[in-house]
């Protein structure tokens, strides 16, 4: 997984109160700024989640598809969120 991220930088994560606000204005105005900035403050999430989700998989599924297929429903996720 390390090859997968290497050379990408995630920005710090948000804080409590950055993210309830970044939420308020991404529901108000669907702003495409605002949605990449939850999507980069969740991809650490994805990360992590994909790599223990690989443990228990069998040897075929490889990590960075499960990364693709969290990234796409994070996506799907805040489309929907309300």
């Amino acid at each position: 997984m390390n090859e997968y991220v290497e050379g990408y930088t995630l920005p710090p994560p948000l804080g409590d109160k950055e993210e309830a606000e970044l939420w308020d204005i991404y529901v108000k105005t669907k702003d495409d700024d605002v949605r990449s900035r939850l999507i980069e403050n969740y991809l650490p999430l994805v990360f992590q989640t994909a790599e223990r989700m690989a443990k228990h998989f069998p040897t075929h599924l490889d990590v960075q598809d499960l990364i693709s297929y969290g990234n796409f429903g994070l996506l799907d996720a805040i489309r929907k969120f309300n």
